[in-house]
């Protein structure tokens, strides 16, 4: 797992998808591995021109995302809910329209309110995220997430 997140954080995605496939399948109840595949398909899918490869793959990372989510599962680089919001997010910005993204901001800011009942504990992750759907959804203005900013580097 580790060796395919520092692939990925060096832009080799392909490299770093083999490498979290043969993780997740060596060890298919790790939900750290599930997360990291999951957040590299959301990156994959940000990167790709086709709408359909890219909804395709933001199809499967929803389904890995939205399970782990279930029970708040906490893993290494943030949360399954933060991902899946701030990934959809930038995917319908990308394929659909700025219409459709601040709906989906608004959706997924209720869903952090019920899901913490509006107590983050002091998870700033966790804030942070929620006053990024917020303050987008109702004004428009965007702070990138994690898997956006990854998915814009430019490699030399």
């Amino acid at each position: 797992m580790q060796y395919g997140i520092a692939l990925r954080d060096f832009g080799m995605y392909p490299e770093a998808y083999e490498k979290l496939k043969t993780a997740n399948e060596a060890y298919p109840n790790s939900p750290q591995i599930e997360h990291a595949f999951a957040q590299l398909k959301i990156i994959i899918a940000l990167q790709s021109e086709s709408s359909t490869e890219a909804f395709r793959l933001f199809g499967e990372a929803e389904e890995i995302l939205s399970r782990l989510d279930g029970g708040k599962v906490k893993v290494i680089d943030g949360y399954p809910l933060v991902a899946l919001s701030e990934g959809h997010i930038a995917i319908a910005r990308k394929f659909l329209s700025e219409v459709e993204a601040k709906k989906l901001a608004a959706y997924y800011h209720d869903k952090i309110k019920k899901m913490y009942n509006n107590d983050y504990s002091g998870d700033t992750r966790i804030e942070e995220t929620s006053e990024m759907l917020f303050k987008y959804a109702t004004t428009g203005i965007l702070t990138k997430g994690l898997e956006v900013q990854i998915a814009e580097r430019v490699f030399k």
